[in-house]
């Protein structure tokens, strides 16, 4: 049986009602790139780092092959005179990054936790997010499985992978993070578009702000006492403000590959880099007993997986 998917489109947007346009906008954002960074940053500086970076690693090497997939299809998105677009966009349908992103990022959460709730939840976010591309008309449902499919797929290959020895070392800052990083320049320079050069230079500036990191052993922000909330405060707006104005200068030189990649790799090396050292000088002062990065930190089987 084939499934007239563009019929399937018009039954879901028979549906729309004012506030439930906003309501699906706000949704679909829980799967969007800005939503995203967010949340893998505040990962990043709250708890050890290993949980962080390999929720980076994951979200961005995810992201690249998106993007790749996309570019290399290049299947068209819905189009129809009785179709609502509520975004008009230029990019390749097929996968669906909003769904994959959601996927990477619920499904790593709902692993970690090992709870029944956070696998209910994650499932739900994931349906959640795919469901509101197609009532925004931005997607057929077979971008959205598909999407959906190459994100667990991210998910089964990079979870074995990362919490192996090999991502333990990554996480220490061996060596091994540098050619990463080398790797993030190297598809920078491959990529020939604007968003894979993003994600390109995220990873590089991410993975090598974090190598400085933790050669340096910073603390993350849990494990300082007492916080202290004027350097808190400052620390945060000194990061976030040169990020805001590195991306301002960006913006004004152009957007050519280059300079997309430069803008977004000096963004994650102040993300992964500055901002935990600013935290270390500002913030408070490091704990006396701090678990190695990494390391798990709730023993027993039942427990959730650590960072």
């Amino acid at each position: 049986m084939i499934v007239d998917e563009y019929a399937l489109l018009l039954a879901i947007q028979s549906l729309r009602q004012p506030w439930l346009d906003l309501a699906v906008r706000a949704l679909t954002a829980l799967g969007g790139t800005e939503f995203t960074l967010l949340v893998l940053l505040g990962l990043y500086w709250l708890w050890p780092p290993g949980l962080g970076l390999r929720l980076i690693l994951l979200t961005l090497v995810s992201a690249y092959l998106n993007a790749t997939v996309k570019w290399w299809l290049a299947w068209p998105r819905p189009a129809g005179p009785d179709l609502w677009v509520a975004e008009p966009l230029t990019s390749p349908g097929f996968p669906s990054g909003h769904a994959q992103n959601a996927t990477v990022l619920y499904g790593y959460l709902a692993w970690v936790l090992r709870r029944r709730w956070a696998t209910v939840l994650a499932l739900g976010l994931i349906l959640t997010v795919g469901l509101s591309r197609l009532y925004l008309g931005v997607h057929y449902p077979h971008d959205v499985l598909g999407g959906i499919a190459l994100g667990a797929l991210v998910l089964l290959v990079g979870i074995p992978l990362l919490h192996g020895s090999w991502g333990e070392r990554l996480v220490r800052g061996h060596p091994l993070l540098l050619a990463v990083g080398l790797a993030g320049v190297l598809l920078g320079l491959l990529g020939g578009d604007g968003e894979r050069s993003r994600y390109a230079g995220a990873l590089a500036g991410l993975t090598l702000g974090h190598l400085w990191r933790a050669r340096r052993d910073l603390p993350w922000l849990l494990a300082l006492r007492p916080w202290r909330p004027v350097g808190l405060l400052l620390s945060l707006l000194v990061g976030l403000g040169l990020a805001l104005a590195l991306h301002l200068v960006g913006l004004a030189i152009g957007s050519g590959p280059v300079v997309v990649f430069g803008r977004y790799a000096l963004l994650g090396l102040v993300a992964t880099g500055l901002v935990p050292w600013l935290f270390s000088r500002w913030a408070g002062s490091a704990s006396a007993v701090r678990p190695p990065a990494g390391r798990s930190t709730t023993p027993g089987p039942s427990g959730p997986r650590g960072p």
